[in-house]
């Protein structure tokens, strides 16, 4: 009769190579493997919870600058708040990215990380800046409308996006 043998190994974190389970050998009480936690893996977990704890702080702190113009009636307040909010959320997510790359790939996965962020950032204010492009060509065209039906009597551009305010 043959014997067989079933082995379980962790391969998804190359740290630790020995089997979970055997046949032989004394037996590993639960403590002794969770005590040794490396960097990584220590990384890995306080990511997982810093991930869940940022949404959380994020819904929180968007619906009390969404709000600001309700309970104080000071719109432009609001503005400034959601426009101090993004630049801190920018800043964040381009540290938590090189602060992950370095975790991950050391020095060059720091400057990998810092250049997505920096990447991510310019995207960013590019897409802003064509939504407003878009906007204020939509704006123009109603305008020369109002203008057209109203005889030459209404300003036929709007003022309120020029380059020197």
């Amino acid at each position: 009769m043959a014997n067989y043998e079933i082995v379980i190994r962790n391969e998804t974190d190359k740290g630790d190579e020995t089997p979970i389970a055997s046949g032989g050998g004394a037996p590993q009480s639960a403590s002794e493997g969770a005590a040794e936690i490396t960097g990584r893996q220590a990384f890995k977990k306080v990511m997982a919870v810093g991930g869940i704890a940022a949404s959380f702080v994020n819904q929180v702190v968007s619906y009390r600058i969404q709000t600001v113009s309700l309970r104080t009636g000071a719109e432009e307040q609001q503005e400034r708040l959601a426009f101090a909010y993004s630049i801190a959320k920018q800043v964040g997510g381009t540290l938590l990215s090189t602060a992950v790359g370095a975790a991950m790939g050391g020095g060059i996965g720091a400057v990998v990380g810092l250049v997505v962020g920096i990447a991510h950032t310019a995207i960013s204010y590019s897409q802003k800046a064509e939504e407003l492009r878009i906007q204020k060509t939509v704006e123009d065209v109603g305008l020369r409308y109002l203008n057209a039906r109203a005889g030459g009597s209404v300003a036929s551009f709007s003022g309120s996006r020029l380059r020197n305010q």
